[in-house]
């Protein structure tokens, strides 16, 4: 969605499951898109410092224990070029009593509960992310999913 949203830019995806970048692919044939596809080994992102000018992770943070996602945060600040943005799509806290019903029941499931405590944008600020702030929420079937922007210090 995001290559043709912008057809003119590089997009890489990165994931740490084989099946995962299986599926993409299929994806990306069947879209006619050309993008980069890259298993990620879960620790060091294979790429230089300052690689990206926008970086967005989608329903991806809530997989990771707490000091998962403090170092995936702090890699993906060192990936991202200075003044540019992260863009994180997840789970957060949740806003509704059915979304805090569904919640309840995922966390038994995933890691959620630092996602579903608000914590994510604490973690950015954290990890050298300026300007983080919530810039949306949507109530879904499986929750509510929040939409946070950080920029990285110029």
């Amino acid at each position: 969605m995001i290559k043709m949203a912008g057809p003119g830019s590089e997009v890489y995806g990165i994931d740490i499951d084989p099946q995962v970048l299986e599926i993409a692919e299929k994806k990306a044939r069947q879209d006619e898109v050309d993008i980069h596809l890259i298993l990620y080994d879960g620790a060091t992102l294979p790429f230089v410092d300052e690689t990206f000018d926008k970086i967005v992770s989608s329903l991806m943070i809530h997989h990771l224990s707490r000091e998962e996602k403090s170092r995936l945060l702090r890699e993906l600040y060192r990936v991202l070029k200075k003044g540019r943005e992260l863009h994180i799509m997840d789970f957060g806290v949740q806003r509704s009593l059915y979304t805090r019903f569904v919640s309840s029941l995922l966390k038994l499931l995933e890691p959620t509960e630092e996602n579903l405590l608000g914590r994510i944008p604490e973690y950015m600020r954290i990890s050298g992310f300026e300007a983080v702030e919530e810039v949306w929420y949507e109530n879904t079937l499986m929750g509510s999913v929040s939409f946070y922007r950080g920029k990285k210090r110029s």
